[in-house]
């Protein structure tokens, strides 16, 4: 099966090639003039469905890559965050409009180091509100797999309608396998964790109770389950 293929295949890439992956994907540069005269240049970019994945710019003296906050960013608020506990929040952006987002970017004690920050040639009166978005949180999937298996997924979404975790019981035990925003596409979507692997088409909020052709694998990359369809 093409997908099973190209699934291993991109398991492989993901762990050999993530640094180009990112410099793959669309986005660009922003200007911030902030709060006291002060200015911020943020680099941002976003996977082939618009969603941001990351967020680079120069703080205390160094250079920092932030990466898009799935838990906290909502229809309204866009998160980003470092491993060291620097953040930049803004009103919701994508592809289209973060060329007229608001930025705050505070330290990891809490401490705010750029606020009130505004692209360059756009007010804040001037920036369309964002579209609205289906807020509810996900649900289940039973599953009719090859050679008659079942197996249930509970699938959880952000308000934004984009996938952030899939659990499922696998090998014995409940697995919480988690978005892989590196991999998945406008036509792809994948969920990795402890080595687990779950592969299907384009997932959202509005068809994952619909959505066919579900791949599970072990961490050994053996298929647990195979051509997974939803049972009505």
């Amino acid at each position: 099966m093409k997908m099973v293929a190209k699934g291993l295949a991109l398991a492989v890439l993901a762990c050999i090639t993530a640094p180009q992956a990112f410099a793959q994907t669309r986005g660009g540069s922003v200007s911030y003039h902030c709060d006291g005269g002060r200015t911020l240049a943020v680099s941002y970019s976003f996977n082939s469905a618009g969603i941001p994945t990351q967020a680079r710019m120069r703080i205390n003296g160094a250079n920092r890559v932030l990466s898009y906050d799935l838990d906290r960013s909502s229809d309204v608020e866009t998160f980003f965050k470092d491993r060291s506990g620097y953040t930049l929040s803004s009103d919701y952006i994508d592809a289209s409009n973060y060329q007229r987002s608001a930025a705050l970017v505070m330290a990891p004690n809490g401490n705010i180091l750029f606020k009130g920050c505004q692209a360059r040639g756009h007010a804040t009166a001037n920036r369309p509100a964002p579209a609205p978005q289906q807020s509810r949180n996900g649900g289940s999937v039973n599953y009719r797999c090859q050679n008659n298996r079942r197996v249930t997924v509970q699938y959880r979404f952000n308000a934004q309608g984009v996938p952030t975790q899939a659990v499922v019981n696998l090998q014995g035990a409940n697995r919480t396998l988690r978005y892989d925003m590196n991999n998945s596409t406008d036509t792809e979507t994948y969920f990795i964790g402890s080595g687990y692997r779950i592969g299907a088409g384009y997932m959202d909020i509005h068809n994952y109770t619909t959505n066919s052709g579900i791949n599970i694998y072990s961490p050994r990359h053996e298929m647990l389950y195979k051509g997974c369809e939803p049972t009505r």
